[in-house]
């Protein structure tokens, strides 16, 4: 019995450790800037949901391009690993993306779900 309550206990310690170490502390947005090769404002045109992998990428139409040289569309790494999630992108929304690139060419997030930040309807991107 006594056995079983510290396994138990362990279990717990480890699972409660790993719910930590997939959460991504948010940067400031100094930090943010610093960290991106590019820094956009674009409108999410789609969302592409990849079978093989689970994979999810946004194809964004870039507005402007506040830092680095992309091009006026960009696939953008919405969903991959567990750890590695952007929630609730709407398709036709403007937002603001703090983005690195990927070995493949396209991008993803310099702070995971911290670094695309939704632009204000009342004011569109342009």
């Amino acid at each position: 019995m006594k056995q079983a309550v510290i396994i138990s206990a362990a279990l717990l310690l480890l699972s409660a450790s790993g719910a930590q170490a997939n959460t991504k502390a948010q940067f400031s947005a100094e930090r943010k800037y610093s960290a991106a090769e590019a820094v956009v404002v674009g409108r999410v045109i789609k969302l592409v949901h990849n079978d093989f992998d689970g994979s999810e990428h946004a194809v964004v139409s870039v507005n402007a391009a506040l830092k680095g040289f992309v091009g006026l569309k960009i696939n953008v790494l919405v969903k991959g690993s567990h750890e590695y999630k952007i929630p609730d992108l709407a398709v036709g929304a403007d937002y603001t993306f703090y983005l690195t690139q990927t070995p493949n060419g396209d991008y993803q997030s310099v702070n995971g779900r911290y670094g695309v930040v939704r632009q204000d309807p009342k004011y569109p991107a342009m």
